[in-house]
């Protein structure tokens, strides 16, 4: 899997997320992916994979994290084409694909 994040100007990030768990935020240190927005805590948000699905919550950010628009209070489950928003980022949670399946 990765998690694609997309800033104000429209460049575009790639994290693999092949580990357990990943966290985004603003501090350049102790995150998996820095965000330099203000409206971005140090420790923003992390990203969880248990029991075969995947997991956002927010790590008691000031301006917190949305799902699909909706500002979450606990551990949300993602589904494939949910918007997450932080500060000025768009995330996603897609799959990888195959480049020798790709048409």
């Amino acid at each position: 899997m990765k998690l694609v994040i997309e800033d104000a100007e429209g460049t575009r990030s790639v994290v693999p997320f092949d580990g357990d768990e990943l966290t985004v935020g603003r501090a350049p240190e102790g995150n998996t992916f820095h965000m330099a927005d203000r409206d971005v805590s140090r420790r923003h948000a992390r990203f969880l994979r248990a029991g075969g699905a995947v997991f956002v919550e927010d790590l008691g950010s000031l301006t917190g994290t949305r799902v699909n628009g909706e500002r979450i209070a606990a551990r949300r489950r993602l589904r494939e084409g949910d918007l997450i928003e932080i500060g000025a980022y768009d995330l996603a949670l897609l799959p990888d694909v195959d480049a020798a399946g790709a048409g």
